[in-house]
């Protein structure tokens, strides 16, 4: 799996992944969690386009190659805005910047998909429940995941480092590249 080092600049990293954008996106998704709970007939749904604005700076940060197998992209397959913990699992990191991976598409599509396996501590998600309010939400917008340019203020870089250390997740392999 290639390295990556983030250049937490807000001039690089899109407004709506930091600062009010990404509060307003995550009211927006908690909201929409809490309103599923509420209400079996509502059905839940993320933004499946809001992470495409992201694909240039990811592709830039890995050196255009596939996060996993490390292949170009241009060569293996077109590249992929990949969530490292999935959405399906990990809904309320669907937006969070530090969440995202370029990788190509057979390995995010054919090899990894929603898998994540652990061996420690889940990730905690917010504590929602259908009482929850639209203060209570408000309240937990900056919290559920660390702002890319911000990261000391609202929530720690460090923290949110560890609690993915604790979760002691599994090494991921792709069948091809390396």
């Amino acid at each position: 799996m290639i390295p990556i080092e983030r250049q937490r600049d807000a001039s690089l990293i899109p407004a709506k992944y930091h600062g009010k954008g990404k509060k307003r996106m995550e009211i927006k998704l908690m909201t929409a969690f809490r309103n599923s709970l509420r209400d079996a007939n509502v059905k839940f749904a993320i933004e499946e386009s809001y992470w495409k604005a992201a694909k240039a700076r990811l592709r830039k940060e890995s050196h255009k190659k596939c996060a996993y197998c490390e292949c170009l992209t241009a060569v293996v397959a077109h590249g992929d805005v990949e969530h490292f913990r999935p959405k399906s699992v990990y809904w309320w990191l669907a937006y969070a910047y530090d969440n995202y991976l370029y990788a190509c598409q057979i390995c995010n599509q054919t090899y990894k998909k929603d898998h994540f396996e652990i061996g420690g501590i889940a990730f905690p998600g917010p504590p929602l429940h259908a009482q929850t309010t639209d203060l209570e939400i408000e309240a937990l917008a900056e919290q559920i995941s660390p702002d890319p340019i911000l990261i000391d203020i609202e929530y720690s870089l460090s923290s949110y480092l560890q609690a993915h250390e604790d979760e002691q997740a599994r090494k991921i392999f792709c069948l091809h590249g390396r």
